[in-house]
């Protein structure tokens, strides 16, 4: 029924959703008791509470202003084939015979297909006068045989319910509140089966709210026609009726309350006064509508099942307007998951796996692609550091290696990745080259002495030569001092770049730092009061590396303490910093901080788009942070530092 064409849900929400339907409220549909013998349904009274969110009013009137331009355009908007809507059925149960048989749900699923498409057996009993209006809507329905996981399933899920009964709350679309939790209902129609308390026969979520609700819900004895249903509403025409409210139909006499001003927004339904019940003799008129009468036998209508038979055009215009570009329904009428998974693909092993264009720093990994791979899973490590592998992926079948380490033996393996899963590993190995080294250091034998676990004993009260050979070469030393001499002097002199120092006890904790800038010397000491073990790093600052000069590092132990300068602070230095740069899988940022507080570290791309961020605590004294970065394609990024109200930023290269 509609008295004029266009009039937008704005101008009418106060006499379509402001009388209070009877939310089925009958004592006789207890387990053991009659279903109640006339229809009502909760979908207005559920649509008036949704709209008492402001957002959820806005969107409303956003759906029905794209409703009302589609109404007026029709075939300017259509050009597409009968739609296909996945359903799942959620079986909600306290009792055995409340969970309803698959016979029984098949059933229903049949009868909405035979409604929807204007095939159902009472399309001859249409009176006359509305004979030429009802609608094959070219909306079907199937169970959905594609789980959300992408697993084979029938479309039905089971749940034992505690509750003996469940209401229009919505407890019943929430696992956590005793029901089932929604599928996605961008690819699934949800529809809820179980005991509704009093006589509530269902109800429907109008399109526009919320994803976690959106479905019908529907009792167990008035869903399908066979099995547990009960007269009258034994012929599914109440999951025929909810669904029409999902796809935002309204009651044809607009829940006016019987005043006759109502609407349902459609145009060719007539004005007709309040709902009618049971099974009404043709023509039944109200509201003056003496031309034609009450399309009661209109599923809309609240007549009993064996009297429905009919959506109008209209109706049927609204239904299709969800379904076009910037329908709120658009996306689930796109789903297939009412077909199978597709058959897992054997994801095979790559093969002849090649090395080439090996350098000291280099090499060249190239396999034969493999079918149906989307990508490939890289990881090489020197054979000395198996605990620290390094992981790389490609959807090219070939990867260049940079900073390895010269003269290292590295074990490398591949594997393929399929939509269903992954290959098995192939394994191989390579050794880089010797670099080329322009001056040799004193001491050649310190390496590798990348990590804690490879430190290298420095002799205390001796001087030592090395190098600073990569970018990404961290030297680690390890020292002890006794109870006789528990003061420590560290000294890194003769320095040919920006290198720093870092000492630690033996807790792996930072304990003092030098930073001077440029090859300035670096000078930490410690005063205990007795003996300890100690770690020392050298390293350089940004990445910076001279494989063909040498740095002087001394360690001395004493009886009386050593002073100096520059020790534990970071001279001309910022205050935060981070290294390597360009950076390759992680970067180290390293802040002093006056007390404990939070800080904040967010990685940009170029476009100004956040790609990672990180939340950490800093502690008193000097810290150290690390961020993965190995996910991160290569290129320019900004590194943001927040704490507080402070806020800095750097520059960071990322090259892998």
């Amino acid at each position: 029924m509609k008295n004029i064409l266009f009039i937008l849900l704005a101008l009418v929400s106060t006499n379509l959703f402001s009388q209070k339907v009877n939310a089925q409220v009958n004592p006789d549909i207890e387990e053991d008791a009659s279903i109640p013998k006339i229809r009502t349904c909760a979908s207005a009274d559920y649509l008036h509470e949704m709209e008492l969110d402001p957002v959820v009013k806005v969107q409303r009137t956003l759906i029905e202003q794209q409703t009302q331009a589609f109404i007026a355009n029709p075939t300017g908007h259509k050009s597409r084939l009968v739609i296909k809507i996945p359903v799942v059925v959620h079986v909600l149960y306290n009792l055995s015979t409340q969970n309803i048989s698959d016979a029984q749900i098949n059933s229903q699923i049949a009868i909405l297909n035979k409604d929807f498409r204007k095939l159902n057996v009472e399309i001859p009993t249409i009176p006359a006068a509305f004979g030429p209006l009802a609608a094959d809507c070219e909306i079907e329905f199937a169970l959905a045989h594609t789980s959300p996981t992408g697993d084979s399933t029938t479309g039905i899920t089971r749940t034992f319910a505690t509750k003996t009964s469940f209401t229009s709350n919505n407890n019943v679309k929430y696992t956590a509140l005793g029901g089932k939790d929604a599928w996605s209902r961008d690819q699934y129609l949800n529809i809820w089966i179980c005991k509704l308390s009093g006589s509530l026969l269902g109800y429907a979520q109008f399109p526009g709210g919320a994803a976690a609700t959106d479905g019908v819900v529907i009792s167990f004895k008035a869903f399908g026609n066979t099995g547990v249903v009960s007269p009258p509403y034994n012929k599914g025409r109440t999951a025929t009726h909810e669904i029409g409210h999902w796809l935002n139909i309204f009651h044809i006499w607009g829940d006016d309350g019987g005043a006759c001003s109502g609407t349902d927004l459609v145009s060719d339904t007539p004005n007709q006064g309040s709902e009618n019940y049971g099974s009404p003799t043709y023509p039944r008129y109200s509201c003056g509508n003496t031309t034609t009468g009450d399309m009661f036998m209109n599923y809309m209508d609240y007549t009993n099942d064996a009297a429905m038979s009919m959506f109008s055009t209209g109706q049927k215009q609204r239904m299709q307007s969800l379904f076009v570009t910037g329908g709120a329904r658009k996306l689930i009428s796109t789903s297939t998951k009412y077909n199978y998974p597709a058959p897992t693909i054997a994801c095979g092993a790559p093969t002849n796996l090649l090395k080439s264009n090996i350098t000291a720093e280099e090499a060249t990994i190239t396999w034969n692609p493999v079918a149906g791979a989307t990508s490939y899973n890289l990881k090489y490590w020197p054979l000395s550091y198996s605990n620290y592998p390094l992981l790389t992926s490609t959807t090219t079948n070939s990867k260049m290696l940079t900073q390895l380490y010269s003269q290292m033996p590295y074990k490398v393996t591949v594997q393929a990745v399929c939509p269903l899963g992954n290959s098995v590993l192939i394994i191989d190995s390579f050794t880089t080259l010797e670099a080329i080294v322009y001056f040799r250091c004193a001491n050649t034998n310190t390496e590798p002495n990348n990590y804690f676990s490879e430190a290298f004993n420095l002799t205390s009260n001796a001087a030592l030569e090395s190098t600073i050979q990569v970018s990404n070469d961290n030297d680690f030393y390890h020292v002890t001092t006794t109870d006789e001499n528990p003061n420590l002097l560290i000294t890194l002199e003769d320095i040919p770049m920006d290198y720093d120092l870092n000492v630690y006890n033996s807790k792996k904790e930072l304990i003092a730092t030098s930073r001077n800038s440029g090859n300035a010397i670096e000078e930490v000491s410690y005063n205990a009061t007795k003996g300890d073990s100690y770690f020392v790093e050298v390293y350089g600052y940004n990445g910076c590396f001279s494989n063909n000069a040498c740095y002087h590092l001394t360690s001395k132990i004493s009886n009386t303490e050593f002073y100096t300068a520059s020790i534990n602070k970071l001279d001309t230095k910022p205050e935060i910093y981070f290294y390597p740069n360009p950076a390759v899988e992680q970067i180290a940022i390293e802040l002093y901080a006056d007390g404990e507080h939070e800080i904040v570290y967010n990685l940009y791309n170029t476009m100004g788009q956040l790609v990672k961020s990180k939340v950490a605590t800093a502690h008193e004294g000097q810290n150290k942070i690390l961020i993965d970065v190995n996910t991160l394609a290569n290129g320019l990024y900004i590194l943001e530092y927040r704490s507080g109200m402070e806020r800095k930023i750097q520059k960071l290269n990322i090259k892998k």
